[in-house]
């Protein structure tokens, strides 16, 4: 299982990845943000679908 420290040592290279495309190369990219979602909306229809989460 996953602990609350590798979550958040996780979410925070995604941060930096964010932070670097915008600040640095002065672009935009929500890449990670959509795709936060859509890992959310895919997992969601495989658990309700009977797949096991993990």
């Amino acid at each position: 299982m996953v602990t609350a420290v590798e979550l958040g040592i996780l979410y925070a290279i995604m941060a930096l990845g964010v932070y670097v495309t915008f600040r640095v190369l002065e672009f935009a990219d929500l890449t990670v943000d959509g795709s936060f979602t859509t890992g959310a909306a895919v997992a969601a229809i495989g658990i309700v679908n009977g797949h096991p989460p993990w």
